[in-house]
């Protein structure tokens, strides 16, 4: 199986071992690997992304999209990393001293220079390789449900600010009918119509009023600043992109079964099965085609050249194979249990809104009717007042009641908003709601699908 010799000839044998390196690196060892090779297509994921959609542009401007995608990249590379194991290496050693003889001392130097080539590691370079793979492909669906909590974060903004700029319509809507009328209370106090005790009723709604305006206006300012700033110089484009294409509805088919969470699990799973196998081949035997040469020395005059395969395996790791296949079985237990976990919240989020939609519908119904009412009531009392047939105290607790009906149509029809969102949110499918997961899949791959040949 090898030879070693003795040689005396240094420079011949440097050359000796260098000719037997590169046969050795040049043999064809296909027949000894125990899995087919596995290759990836060789990308390159750059600082700028440009795509037709403004909104995903500003989204993939975002450092922390960036820092995602870097990851990514830097996961490809790592299965090249783990493919150069099948590669011709050298080392080189040296060492130098003082060797005791009996009855006196000499000066000791030895040099060693090895090449390997694997020839058969039981299949674990292919299993590494399995790994890196699978990992990045983690990366990638990390990438993916990254970019869809963007989108929902600016839907969730963007639901805020259309709110509280239609709650601060309404305010500004009934505060004009309120001054239009407040010549009419403050003659009513001084005339002695108006009781001090209801002028101060009346003030005290109007003040929540203004108070609720105030706090509408914080909403519209916070949520218009978050967006300013998520979507930078895309800001114009990216809302009018989302104006034109949010058109949220319950009957989206949310799939349950293929989000990216449960995706990424599965992606788990399997890197967990490979560790498994990883494991329960430590012990199994290395194999690598190899040639070394070492320098004379004080106890040998003569250069030694060793040409063969040497061999290796663990006999005993101390049982940190046995306790790393048991942990490794434990996590896996513990994604069976998240991923029925995942499906549970999205039946959850689901079912409220089932139950949302039903109630909305009845109340959208009955809002119709109160709204027309109050509308006819309201003019009626304007008509009663001019007459002065009725106290301006009580048109203006119409006018309050009226405005109280028109923002809470504008709650209900947030909170429906928002159950909508709370079903794309765990499902990772925010961008069913915005019209973007067909056009953003080219980039939510990355450009980096995985290839078995």
């Amino acid at each position: 199986m090898y030879k070693k010799a003795k040689i005396n000839n240094i420079p011949s044998a440097f050359v000796l071992l260098i000719s037997l390196a590169f046969t050795s690196a040049c043999l064809n060892t296909e027949n000894v690997n125990i899995t087919p090779k596995r290759t990836i297509k060789k990308i390159t994921v750059t600082d700028n992304i440009i795509t037709q959609s403004s909104l995903l542009n500003a989204i993939l401007d975002s450092p922390e999209i960036k820092s995602n995608l870097a990851l990514h990249q830097a996961a490809l590379v790592n299965i090249e990393v783990e493919k150069t194991a099948r590669n011709f290496r050298t080392d080189v050693t040296a060492s130098g001293g003082l060797h005791k003889k009996f009855p006196g001392n000499s000066n000791a130097a030895t040099a060693n220079i090895n090449a390997y080539k694997l020839i058969n590691d039981s299949g674990q370079t292919d299993r590494k390789i399995n790994l890196a793979i699978n990992i990045a492909n983690q990366s990638k669906i990390s990438a993916n449900i990254l970019i869809d909590q963007h989108i929902e974060h600016l839907l969730q903004a963007f639901v805020k600010h259309s709110a509280a700029e239609k709650r601060i319509k309404i305010f500004d809507t009934y505060f004009d009918v309120y001054r239009e009328k407040e010549v009419l209370i403050t003659s009513a106090v001084e005339q002695g119509f108006l009781s001090n005790s209801d002028y101060l009723e009346i003030k005290k709604s109007i003040n929540k009023l203004r108070s609720d305006k105030a706090k509408a206006k914080l909403d519209e300012n916070t949520s218009h600043n978050f967006l300013k700033l998520k979507l930078n110089q895309h800001y114009v484009k990216s809302i009018a992109e989302i104006e034109k294409n949010f058109a949220p509805s319950s009957m989206i088919p949310f799939d349950q079964q293929n989000t990216f969470n449960q995706k990424l699990l599965k992606l788990k799973e399997n890197a967990l099965d490979i560790k498994l196998e990883l494991q329960k081949a430590n012990g199994l035997p290395l194999a690598n085609l190899q040639t070394s040469i070492t320098s004379p020395n004080s106890t040998n005059t003569s250069a030694t050249l060793f040409a063969g395969v040497s061999i290796s395996f663990f006999r005993n790791d101390g049982g940190k194979s046995v306790k790393t296949i048991k942990r490794i079985k434990e996590q896996l237990k513990s994604i069976g249990h998240e991923k029925q976990n995942n499906i549970l919240k999205m039946q959850i989020a689901r079912k409220e809104l089932e139950s949302f939609k039903i109630f909305y519908d009845l109340e959208k119904k009955i809002l119709i009717e109160r709204k027309r009412d109050a509308r006819d009531q309201l003019l009626d009392l304007d008509l009663l007042l001019k007459a002065g047939k009725i106290k301006i105290h009580e048109y203006i607790n119409v006018i309050i009641t009226n405005s109280e009906i028109d923002l809470y149509e504008i709650n209900l029809e947030t909170e429906l908003l928002n159950k909508i969102l709370a079903v794309g949110i765990v499902s990772n499918q925010t961008c069913s709601l915005i019209a973007l997961c067909d056009r953003d899949s080219l980039i939510l791959e990355l450009k980096s699908n995985v290839n078995r040949n």
